[in-house]
């Protein structure tokens, strides 16, 4: 019975493109106001580079930790990707709170794990939650040196432009359905188990 139980939802994971893209030893889950201290240095670790694609320029330790705070917020939803109980990457959602239901994505990936998949599942993960509460416009903004970051939001939209001296990418999230509810109650029961191991 479990077996045919793991099948179906495998398959649903499939359906709905929630497999990971990535042969990296490691798993996505929540990060919840609990893994703090594991979000304080993963944004420490970003090398300059990595801290000018997720903040648009360059940003001190100090200012870094003051951010890792804002975990708490209770209108964030970040997701993340662990490795040996390290964060390596990040995705973070911040609705608008608008009549137009707009919310803002942003990704930090590490470097040695860029390029290899964290950054897609980390997104596909971004805009379930999204689709779960009803938004309707996802931007996703950054640097037009930021070719990576691009290159990943036309996995999901054609809609692309120049604003303010960014790119700014907007991605309409399709709405969600049974599955999409499913999905995120298995993923939650996981991400739960899987961070009182870490």
């Amino acid at each position: 019975m479990n077996h045919i139980w793991e099948g179906t939802v495998q398959s649903k994971r499939k359906e709905l493109g929630l497999e990971p893209k990535t042969f990296l030893p490691g798993h996505f889950r929540r990060i919840w106001p609990s893994d703090e201290p594991a979000y304080r240095a993963h944004l420490l670790r970003l090398d300059p580079e990595g801290r000018n694609m997720r903040f648009a320029g360059a940003i001190s330790d100090e200012a870094l930790i003051a951010y890792g705070r804002r975990i708490a917020d209770a209108d964030r939803v970040l997701h993340g990707f662990f490795e040996r109980g390290e964060l390596r990457g990040t995705a973070e959602l911040v609705p608008a709170n608008d009549a137009e239901k707009t919310a803002e994505a942003a990704l930090s990936v590490e470097r040695g794990y860029r390029r290899r998949g964290v950054g897609l599942e980390l997104m596909r993960r971004t805009i379930r939650a999204a689709r779960l509460r009803g938004l309707r416009r996802l931007q996703v903004r950054c640097l037009p040196t930021n070719r990576a970051m691009q290159n990943l939001a036309r996995r999901f939209t054609d809609e692309l432009s120049f604003e303010g001296g960014d790119v700014l990418a907007l991605i309409a999230p399709p709405p969600a359905t049974g599955a999409t509810f499913a999905d995120e109650a298995v993923e939650s029961l996981r991400g739960l188990a899987l961070s009182w191991c870490e």
